[in-house]
């Protein structure tokens, strides 16, 4: 197997590198940038071999000893040249879904095996077209979220989940609804994206707090704090719900596609005006599958597990 990798998230070195990990040594191959070497070392644990990959013609040293490209997309240069190697030797191209599709998630290759999060991704993400294969398989990110040996953490307040990175919504209507909801709600928190480091998040993040936001910035995982959590469509908020916890979703209106993606996870807007105690629903937990979705891809591909 040759694994490309190009995502330094949580959810993507779970997605692409926990099959790696649960499959036999042998003949695997890790194709990343350079500053994925730790995250693929402490996963494997095994030794790291440092060469240069430029071009696709430099996987030629794998010809004959790899059969499945696994990856989490072509959008990003390891999976491109990943491609490109592998269609042109008549290679298995499989994606792993590692997060929540919008409509504006990068296409998938013609010829792919998606290992999805359910039937109803699965569809969305290749529109049903001739070439794409899906294989359900779950969500590992939401699977290790609803963990039943976590232990439990004590109830701590509501915090909303900053997007105003994101270009989904657009800059404008993810701050105008962001702040709408603080002010509807002074007792909610805000958490800030990692991503919202740039000068207008920034100039953002002062006006929020001479308005009398407060900010939760203390870096503990929201699993640790028991928080309640409300987002636009963070994948957050179904984190909250595995484990238990709270989990809603804001705007007063969404456009078609962010009703689209609410329904398609399951996620409950919040009412304003309600503690999240007294909400008339919220996000049910995902079905969690029997199988950890990592293991069943290991399964799949190598016909087994070593670990």
């Amino acid at each position: 197997m040759l694994a490309a990798l190009d995502s330094a998230t949580l959810s993507g070195i779970a997605a692409g590198l926990r099959p790696v990990a649960l499959g036999p040594r042998a003949n695997v191959a890790v194709l990343c940038p350079q500053h994925l070497v730790p995250a693929v070392q402490a996963m494997l644990g095994d030794p790291v071999e440092d060469r240069s990959i430029t071009s696709a013609d430099d996987l030629s040293a794998l010809d004959g000893t790899v059969g499945t490209v696994l990856s989490l997309g072509h959008y990003l240069r390891a999976g491109e040249l990943a491609l490109e190697w592998a269609a042109a030797r008549g290679v298995e191209y499989v994606v792993v879904q590692h997060g929540l599709l919008t409509p504006f998630a990068p296409p998938l290759p013609d010829e792919v095996t998606l290992y999805a999060f359910s039937h109803e991704d699965g569809a969305f993400w290749t529109g049903g077209r001739p070439g794409r294969t899906v294989r359900v398989v779950g969500s590992q990110m939401l699977w290790e979220a609803a963990d039943p040996q976590s232990p439990a953490a004590q109830p701590g307040p509501t915090i909303f989940l900053g997007q105003l990175h994101g270009r989904e919504l657009g800059r404008w209507s993810a701050t105008q609804q962001t702040l709408a909801f603080l002010r509807a709600e002074p007792h909610v928190l805000y958490r800030p994206h990692p991503s919202e480091r740039d000068m207008l998040s920034r100039a953002t993040h002062r006006l929020m707090q001479r308005g009398g936001t407060r900010f939760e910035i203390s870096g503990r995982p929201l699993p640790e704090m028991g928080a309640d959590v409300v987002a636009l469509f963070s994948t957050g908020v179904l984190e909250a719900a595995a484990q238990g916890r709270g989990g809603w979703v804001h705007h007063t209106t969404p456009p078609a596609w962010l009703s689209e993606f609410w329904e398609r996870y399951g996620m409950a807007p919040w009412v304003l005006g309600r503690s999240a105690a007294d909400q008339p629903k919220r996000t049910p937990a995902p079905v969690r599958p029997v199988i950890e979705p990592a293991r069943a891809i290991a399964r799949d591909i190598f016909g087994g597990e070593s670990a």
